[in-house]
């Protein structure tokens, strides 16, 4: 946050902002306040801290200091907020692990419109019993997650230490000059004696800090605070806005500008007003500028559609002159020409709209909220009336071209027509050709592209004008058949409801006993106020290193010469080490079969591919060095970069094959057969911490390592391999990281090694944090998948025979693919029987990262496929989904898998009936269903989705779990073991775990670090299995010390904890002690020999509703609701249960929707960000939001009767996908009842999906 004078206000104001965004220098006269100085642990916590970590939301806790700044600030600002402000001030903060939900509940607690989400709650009413204890009509009874009456009181008085005056500074680093400027006369004789100069006010398009490492001279005058820049004034005509207004402050006189009217005068400003909550997030509104929109050369804008189309006009000055430019396609297009250099933008007019005038902006991103626009338009027309004569056409289009741009040939061809639906469809006609025709070449998807502003045309001519001029308007006829009263309004999402169900503890609990409480997340205090540390926060060891890794270029070539010379002259730069300095042996690598190089030798398989590493005296310069080593290739031929291409090629290892029945007899004996294909995109992990290592080499080969590691215990195996020396010399530890979702299992140890062997080189200890684009490139992620399928059935919906074919996208080396394999041959059944099966499972071989374990490996990939199956099914025989689902669904008591695992406790039709009733599904869907025949444009749909998944590993090796506990004198425990934390709060468990077994505190008992010196052999934290493994060692490691203690303990006179470890240690009575534990009668199954096997512990059950609403002219959707209900069995920790199942269901969500990868050509990565790659955001978010925890279940095989939660519900994320495309069925002519969607649904899926007039003009069909 930072803080400063308001001159117009007379008061101080205080902005969040992105960190990385901000240079030094724009600090100068500012307050700055980091989480830090909000609150801490060690003296008092800020009531934000608090509640957001009692509140549960936070997880991994990279996210959170971010969002504690976000609220902060709103709250100096605004000390009482409404719920709708607290969402919009969220819209700039992602977070990969919760799903928002807690997040949101937290800090709602600081607004009055707080409440529980159900009507006549009595947190808005002031009565005592909250209705979020009240049961469901499903539930007998239920508990909260956290108390709002325990929360300090928010108390908004607070000081803050200002600097008086405003002053010119000049800083000066390197080649580059920054003058932060004081005054307008000031920045107009700068830029008269240095015309070459850059003026810079939020400076949010080109960073200063990325401007440092230029090679060339550079001067920057940076005039954000220069109050002759910052003016407001209001004729009768125009308003005249300073060109270094923030778009805070834009949105701020803009929505008062609005409210004094009168509409028809201010249709313009109405349209930025609704425009502005999506333009960017409020760290970017905080200090991008008005100026700074016009003269950047983005071509995206959403401002500069506007003021072409308002005909607004740019005030520039000179030190000797002022001059005035029209804002309209020409001065966008060569801006560079007509800007003077010594001229710099001083002010914007923009008029208000005439009589007889009509104006409109729109907008669409593939994400609502914190995303670019894929177009934007503005359009104003002049009618005559009472003929509606068109006397003039203005229609401003951004996204089509490099700039923003005017529709020249539709403008002209309009004026004097009628205003008519004659006209509408001729207009659009115009444009869908004027907008082909100036379509770019490297535009993705042009078709949609047009389709979105022909359908901006469609909505400026309906939805703004129709009702406008006339209470007759004529309705449209065919082909448009539009209803008038279906009339789209800009979208306005409605705050987020939510309740969570689960079982309290029995009363009869013992207060010390923790396990079955929600408690927050074990590092929730220190994450909020910034004091949990991760790897890069560590302090620099004396003489480290900083290294970078090289990088291919290519995807598949041939490594002709690697030169660092350019690099090795560079001052401070230590070191370059690449394949010729290793042997092959060394070279050899792989988490399971050793397929891959640590160093690309000869030949490089993908872009992003570890040729080599630099290291040197800071991160910035062996980043610079890294750029300087130059690599020649020779490209190879057939680089293979699709599924389709490997299939071609027979590149391809060898196939799992599952059979059951007699697949050619079910299709026989089947009345109808239906096939096809699915395809699912890839999936990016994202956790907000990069993969990072510090490696520490000592004496007699020693090595430590600190950082990313979902598996220690490799990593330490693999690094003592490639350093040859012996697995006793290595040492990794990690304390926790910021989130992981598996892809810092085996692709981290591939960012390692090459560390690990520069430290050893150079014997310093070298950190390597990854960028986020190496990390994205590098890393690899879920797997792609293309399936073919048929599906034999009866009249009745009986499936009898399924042959299925899937194809997984699996990069260059087989990582641990073949584990994900197994698990899609395992489960493409899902929960239903099927006789007749053949399951063909395809590992594909690539030029791109090999793709790695993910959250749920390719459960969701395989879940899609088998319930969009049966969805097909349903549409055939014009049956209910419902029905069809209910009539294939396992038996509740027993059933064999087609692996051979008997299950038995089946629970999915408990948790299916449970959600049929509790979610209202049928009454919903009736009224879905006369939503739809009311609405032409706007479509919903409502999808039910059962699910199970395998918790444990299907090898028996990886089958235990090992613990150590020390208790100390004083009472104190000190708990280790085999698991990570990276979020997923399995710590916190482990703490409840000890504590309930040795019957003392929590407060008693602590965890330092994961560490394979103190557990070794330790399997790898995945498959949802961690807690049940270290939690049945920790409690085997407590039962012994209980035993041990147990004579002074039981007493007379009963002895405490702490008398009894004394006196225990006086008769020298050990008080350590080692845990282990491994699962029974698991059993591996051998794909060549084909004999049945349990390869899995046990089976979690659930099953989620999802609806939603979709628009068929942009193909946004929202999700109106989301139930889910899971068999958690005896909930250790429902908080974290239900947290855990909340975040998966996001990034489920997000994987079926919003996330997509896009790869050019040449197989480089094109989405390499967050801005680029599409998180779900606090805005995506279900509008009303419940989870339950099935009551009453049990699992013997887990700690306490517990069961995983971590990823299956990963899976009910497929629930929307269905729901998406059962609006898109409404929208769809009568006789397509099936309709051939594949994952991701983005809106360019569902719009094109959405055929209507308009797309048939766009594919002139």
């Amino acid at each position: 946050m930072v803080s400063k004078l308001d001159q117009k206000r007379g008061s101080i104001r205080h902005y969040s902002i992105n960190a990385c965004l901000a240079s030094i220098g724009t600090m100068h006269g500012l307050a700055v306040t980091t989480v830090e100085g909000v609150g801490s642990t060690k003296t008092r916590l800020h009531p934000v801290q608090e509640r957001l970590a009692k509140a549960h939301g936070t997880q991994c806790g990279f996210c959170t200091p971010g969002f504690v700044m976000s609220m902060y600030t709103l709250l100096r600002n605004n000390p009482e907020p409404t719920m709708e402000e607290i969402e919009l001030n969220l819209v700039g903060n992602l977070c990969r692990c919760t799903g928002y939900r807690p997040i949101l509940e937290g800090f709602r607690t600081f607004s009055k419109e707080y409440g529980c989400g159900k009507e006549n709650c009595c947190r808005l009413n002031n009565i005592d019993t909250c209705d979020k204890n009240m049961p469901r009509k499903d539930l007998e009874h239920t508990a909260v997650l956290f108390d709002p009456k325990s929360f300090a009181p928010y108390d908004p008085t607070q000081d803050l230490i200002f600097p008086p005056d405003l002053q010119s500074l000049l800083l000066k680093r390197g080649n580059v000059l920054f003058h932060k400027v004081a005054s307008l006369t000031e920045l107009l004789q700068l830029k008269h004696d240095y015309p070459e100069a850059e003026v810079a006010a939020g400076n949010t398009m080109k960073a200063f800090a990325r401007n440092t490492e230029s090679e060339t001279p550079q001067r920057i005058l940076y005039s954000a605070d220069i109050t002759d820049l910052k003016t407001v004034k209001i004729t009768d005509s125009y308003v005249e806005m300073g060109s270094s207004l923030t778009i805070s402050d834009v949105e701020e006189e803009v929505n008062r500008i609005v409210k004094q009217g009168p509409d028809s005068k201010i249709q313009n400003f109405r349209s930025m007003l609704e425009m502005l909550p999506w333009f960017a997030d409020r760290q970017i509104k905080n200090v991008a500028t008005l100026g700074g929109n016009v003269m950047s050369y983005f071509s995206i804008s959403d401002f500069n559609c506007i003021l072409m189309a308002s005909e607004a006009t740019l005030v520039f000055r000179s030190r000797d002159k002022e001059r005035e430019i029209k804002a309209d396609g020409e001065f966008f297009q060569r801006k560079r020409d007509i800007v003077k250099p010594d001229e710099v933008i001083v002010a914007i007019r923009i008029p208000f709209i005439k009589e007889n005038e009509f104006f409109k902006s729109l907008k669409h991103s593939k994400r609502r909220g914190k995303d670019l626009s894929v177009v934007n338009a503005a359009m104003k027309v002049t009618l005559e009336f009472p003929s509606l004569k068109i006397k003039s056409l203005i229609m401003a289009i951004g996204g089509v071209s490099r700039t923003t741009i005017m529709a020249d040939k539709t403008m002209a061809k309009a004026v004097g027509l009628t205003w008519d639906e004659t006209f509408l469809e001729t207009g659009i006609s115009h444009l869908i050709e004027e907008t082909r025709a100036t379509m770019v070449s490297t535009n993705r998807s042009p078709e949609y592209k047009i389709s979105l502003i022909a359908g901006f045309f469609f909505k400026f001519y309906f939805v703004r004008l129709a009702k406008r001029f006339t209470k007759n308007f004529p309705k449209l006829g065919s082909p448009l058949k539009l209803d008038e009263s279906d009339i789209i309004l800009p979208f306005r999402k409605m705050c987020t409801k939510s309740l969570q169900f689960f079982q309290d503890v029995p009363e009869d609990q013992e207060k010390i006993d923790p396990v079955g409480r929600p408690i927050p997340h074990v590092s929730a205090l220190k994450q909020t106020t910034g004091e949990a540390i991760y790897v890069d926060d560590l302090p620099s060891f004396e003489n480290e290193l900083h290294a970078a890794l090289v990088l291919s270029e290519k995807a598949h070539a041939n490594i002709v010469s690697i030169d660092p010379s350019e690099a090795l002259k560079m001052e401070g730069v230590e070191g370059f080490f690449s394949a010729k300095d290793v042997s092959d042996s060394q070279n050899q690598t792989g988490f399971v079969d050793f397929d891959e190089e640590i160093f690309a030798s000869s030949k490089v398989q993908f872009v992003g591919q570890i040729i080599g590493i630099v290291v040197a005296e800071t991160q910035k310069l062996a980043r610079l060095a890294a750029r300087k080593v130059v690599i020649k290739y020779e490209d190879c031929p057939n680089a293979i970069l699709s599924i389709e291409k490997a299939i071609e090629e027979n590149s391809v290892w060898e196939p799992f094959r599952i059979q059951k029945g007699n697949i050619e007899k079910g299709f026989e004996n089947s009345k109808h057969i239906l096939e096809g294909e699915f395809r699912t995109g890839g999936q990016e992990h994202l956790y907000l911490e990069t993969n990072g290592h510090i490696v520490i080499p000592s004496e007699d080969g020693e090595i430590e390592v600190i950082g990313a590691m979902q598996a220690p215990s490799v990593m330490q195996k693999l690094i003592a391999k490639f350093l040859e020396v012996d697995i006793n010399r290595v040492t990794c530890k990690t304390k926790r990281m910021g989130g992981a979702f598996g892809g810092k299992t085996s692709r981290s140890i591939t960012c390692a090694l090459p560390v690990a062997f520069a430290a050893v080189k150079t014997q310093r200890p070298v950190r390597n944090i990854l960028t986020r684009s190496e990390d994205m490139i590098l890393t690899g992620g879920r797997h792609p998948t293309l399936t073919k399928w048929k599906v034999g059935f009866g009249d009745d919906g009986q499936l009898h025979a399924l042959d299925v074919k899937y194809y997984l996208n699996c990069g260059y080396a087989i990582d641990l693919s073949e584990a994900v394999l197994e698990k899609v041959v395992f489960h493409a059944d899902n929960v239903y029987k099927i006789n007749n099966l053949n399951i063909l499972g395809h590992c594909c071989k690539t030029n791109m990262a090999p793709n790695t374990s993910f959250r749920a490996l390719a459960m969701p990939q395989v879940i899609f496929v088998i319930e969009n199956i049966v969805s097909q099914v349903a549409d055939y025989l014009h049956k209910s989904s419902i029905e069809i689902r209910e009539k294939n669904m396992y038996p509740k008591t027993k059933y064999t898998t087609h692996f051979g695992q008997e299950l038995t406790n089946i629970t999915v039709r408990e948790c299916w009936d449970q959600i049929i009733s509790s979610s209202n599904y049928e009454e919903r869907k009736r009224a879905i269903e006369t939503f739809n025949r009311h609405n032409r444009y706007k479509k919903r749909g409502i999808a039910v989705t059962p699910f199970k998944y395998p918790i444990g590993f299907s090898l028996p090796t990886l089958c235990q779990g090992a613990a150590l506990i020390h208790v100390y004198l004083d009472g104190s425990v000190l708990l280790s073991h085999g698991g990570v934390e990276y979020g997923q709060g399995l710590h916190t468990k482990m703490l409840q775990v000890a504590s309930r077994a040795l019957k003392i505190p929590i407060s008693k008992i602590y965890i330092a670090e994961t560490n394979t010196d103190k557990v070794p052999n330790a399997s790898t934290t995945a498959a949802s299995a961690a807690s049940d493994l270290s939690g049945m060692a920790v409690l085997n490691a407590c039962t012994k010390i209980s035993t041990r203690l147990a004579p002074y303990r039981n007493s007379t006179p009963q002895k405490t904890w702490e008398e009894a470890v004394s006196a225990a240690y006086t008769d020298r009575v050990p008080l350590s002690a080692t845990g282990f534990y491994k699962i029974p009668g698991v059993t591996h199954y051998d794909f060549k020999e084909a004999k049945p096997a349990s390869p899995y512990s046990y089976y979690s059950y659930g099953a989620s509703v999802s609806e939603v609403e979709i628009n068929c002219l942009t193909g946004e959707h929202s999700v109106l609701r989301a139930d889910i209900i899971m068999d958690a069995g005896k909930s250790i920790n429902p908080g974290i249960d239900i947290g855990q199942i909340e975040g998966a269901f996001a990034q489920g969500y997000g994987l079926v929707t919003l996330e997509q990868l896009f790869y050019s050509s040449s197989g480089e990565l094109i989405t390499k960000g967050p801005n680029a790659y599409k998180l779900p955001c606090v805005m995506n978010i279900p509008r009303e939001f419940y989870v339950t925890l099935l009551r009453d279940s049990v699992e013997e095989r887990a700690v306490y009767s517990s069961k995983a939660t971590g990823e299956p519900s990963v899976l009910a994320g497929v629930s929307v996908f269905l729901a998406i495309r059962e609006a898109i069925k409404a929208a769809r002519k009568e006789d397509q009842l099936t309709v051939p969607l594949h994952s991701p649904a983005t809106s360019e899926t569902i719009r094109m999906a959405c055929e209507d007039w308009i797309t048939s003009k766009v594919y002139n069909k």
